[in-house]
Parts: C-alpha cells; structure tokens; sequence
C-alpha cells in the first residue's frame, strides 16, 4: 500500500501543487464576496477599454500561446509591469513551471523584461512585436514562444 501511495499518490499531489501557482491574470481572481471568480476577460475589462482587448497593435493587454493559453501566457499592463506564465522543457523528460514578474521597456519592435530574480539560457527576457501583414504577434529570439493577443 505504502508503496502504491508513494508511486501514483505522490506525483498527483506534486503536480497539483505546482499548478496552483499561478497569476489572477491567468487563472481569474476571487472576487470580494468569494462566491465567483472573475475572468481573465473582466480582469482585462478593469484596466483596458473594450477597443484595447482585441486589438493587437496596442502591446497592453492578454497575450498567449495558440493550443496552450493556460500553460504559457502573458499580461502587459499600462503601467509597464507584465506577468509572464511559462514552462520551461529540460532533458526531454523534466517540466519546470515559471511565473516571471517584473518591468518591461520598448525600444522599436523589441521588448525587453526585466525580472525580479533574472532570466537564464532558456529565455533571456527578450520578445520581439511583429507584423506578418494582418495581424501583430510575440515572438522570441530562439523560437521558443510564438503569442497573439486575446481575452482568454
């Protein structure tokens, strides 16, 4: 019994642990009566108008990866801080979740973010806002995250 708790249980809670860190900007936030969350849409709605949402040439807002919105996400707000939802892959078979806050500046069509504890060779802080021709999106140097924008 032990060792079933130890091989199926363990890992369970492990991982549900890990997934609890997370952001009100990518999960919703409890609201004063704890009774409803809110959505990542209303949080949107407190600090941007509706025009601001949706449109991806203002940089403000709700950005996430295609297929993976829940595991790989970002927030700029207004007064140049972010929250930056990320996995990170190491050794094909390790998964670390990472949740990076902290300034960002803008210098053309590159975004800078700084952290609070630093970045490392995964991601060096560095997204870059870009046009295909219809619509604006995020990318890294290596690769690595592709985001557009959204409400959730």
């Amino acid at each position: 019994m032990r060792k079933f708790l130890f091989t199926f249980l363990f890992p369970v809670l492990v991982i549900a642990a890990c997934q609890n860190k997370q952001s009100k900007f990518q999960t919703g936030e409890q609201t004063e009566d704890n009774n409803s969350v809110k959505s990542v849409r209303d949080l949107l709605l407190d600090e941007l108008d509706t025009t601001e949402i949706y449109n991806d040439s203002i940089l403000c807002g709700y950005w996430f990866q295609p297929h993976a919105a829940g595991v790989i996400n970002i927030f700029f707000h207004k007064d140049n801080s972010y929250e930056f939802k990320y996995c990170e892959n190491r050794n094909d078979n390790e998964v670390i979740d990472k949740l990076k806050k902290g300034k960002y500046t803008i210098n053309g069509d590159v975004i800078t973010l700084t952290s609070e504890d630093g970045w490392d060779d995964y991601f060096n802080g560095v997204m870059y806002y870009k046009n295909n021709g219809t619509n604006y999106y995020l990318t890294s140097q290596k690769g690595i995250f592709y985001l557009v924008k959204g409400s959730n």
